[in-house]
């Protein structure tokens, strides 16, 4: 049995891979929690200076959007990351490849409330509310805030 951290989406959570959903060797998709192909682009995280932006909410759109920003607002080692998130109404389901390492697939549901504050409720791998407590999304881009962590994560709709 493997047993790896994920960061994003997830706040560390020790995600430990069994017969139960199993780990996906293959890189491109994940399995288990949903089937949703990491087609998003690599990217590497990166530092930013200043705060965290303000949350503007918006209407969630249903759709594929890779993620191309991964923007952390406090001091963290950098990681290449693939990160594709897909839409379906309020279900969230996304796949994470972080330093060429295993996939990880995660659904939940998100629950937008008033000012961009944003929940997002998991249900597999295991139950939990993943760090992302605001946002913001037009028809093109969706940012994930997470005033906790200090971090931002841009995704752009395909």
């Amino acid at each position: 049995m493997r047993s790896f951290l994920l960061l994003c989406p997830v706040v560390l959570l020790n995600l430990n891979c069994g017969p139960v959903g199993g780990c996906n060797p293959d890189p491109d998709a994940g399995t288990g929690c949903n089937n949703v192909p990491n087609s998003s682009p690599e990217i590497a995280e990166v530092s930013a200076t200043g705060s965290v932006p303000a949350a503007q909410g918006g209407t969630l759109v249903d759709g594929t959007w890779h993620c191309t920003d991964y923007r952390w607002f406090v001091s963290k080692p950098a990681k290449n990351r693939k990160l594709t998130l897909k839409v379906t109404g309020t279900r969230f389901e996304f796949v994470d490849q972080q330093n060429g390492g295993a996939v990880t697939p995660i659904t939940g549901v998100a629950t937008p409330a008033a000012a961009g504050a944003l929940t997002i409720e998991v249900s597999c791998p295991q139950v939990a509310t993943l760090e992302f407590d605001h946002y913001t999304v037009t028809a093109t881009e969706l940012l994930l805030i997470s005033n906790v962590d200090k971090k931002v994560v841009t995704f752009t709709r395909q």
